[in-house]
């Protein structure tokens, strides 16, 4: 095989072993009520507040996204030795497995 082949068949065998534990994640994970008040008590961020917010840093690794069993798809990733390329398209379709709605790689 090439050396590009590879790398790719190795990507998708990594996401392939993570969409199952993604999926069961999200059916075991217990849906939002609609209706539910919203807890209005919580102080509302404005623009002025996020200015002054310090970024966050990170010495080797991060992984951040919309859903956080989309982001610890891809930390796992990352834990088992795939690089940010592998961890970003496991979030990806960890994305489009937990908010299909959203117009991930499935089109939605």
């Amino acid at each position: 095989m090439h050396r590009r082949n590879t790398h790719w068949a190795w990507s998708a065998a990594v996401i392939l072993a993570a969409l199952p534990a993604v999926n069961a994640a999200v059916v075991s994970s217990r849906p939002a009520v609609a209706g539910q008040p919203v807890d209005s008590s919580a102080p509302a961020i404005t623009i002025a507040a996020l200015a002054r917010r310090q970024p966050v840093l990170a010495r080797r690794a991060m992984v951040v996204s919309a859903q956080h069993l989309a982001t610890e798809v891809g930390v796992r990733i990352l834990r088992e030795g795939g690089n940010a390329i592998d961890a970003a398209v496991a979030v990806g379709y960890a994305l489009a497995v937990v908010q299909p709605c959203c117009g991930n790689v499935g089109g939605g």
